[in-house]
């Protein structure tokens, strides 16, 4: 997962200059460029999708093209990283993903402390 911050706060033009660093930034992370990333695209979507589309997609200039919603989880998945998903959560729902990637932290504290002895309280 990238470390980009995330907001509901954003206009649309700077919430689309975000997903265009979101998956600049996750391309970089794990090494792919825009041949590479536009193949395994269209072997898993199905859809002709060339180095040309993803520049644009990319391209902080090119506000008239924009990364088509349906393809968000497969380029999640290939590039291994969440961001672009996440940006697009409403807050409640980022609470939600965020209370359960907790979850585990939170029992792990829980039954430690259940297993420390009780301490009597002196009256």
């Amino acid at each position: 997962m990238s470390d980009l911050r995330t907001t509901r706060d954003a206009s649309a033009d700077s919430l689309d200059v975000i997903l265009r660093r979101a998956l600049k930034a996750a391309m970089v992370s794990r090494g792919f460029d825009e041949n590479d990333l536009a193949k395994e695209l269209s072997v898993r979507s199905g859809r002709a999708i060339n180095a040309g589309l993803i520049h644009v997609w990319r391209a902080e200039s090119k506000h008239r093209w924009h990364l088509p919603a349906d393809l968000v989880p497969i380029l999640c998945e290939i590039l291994n990283d969440d961001s672009i998903q996440r940006l697009l959560l409403s807050d409640k729902l980022r609470d939600a993903l965020e209370l359960g990637e907790d979850a585990n932290r939170v029992v792990s504290k829980l039954t430690r402390a259940l297993k420390e002895p009780r301490r009597r309280s002196k009256r």
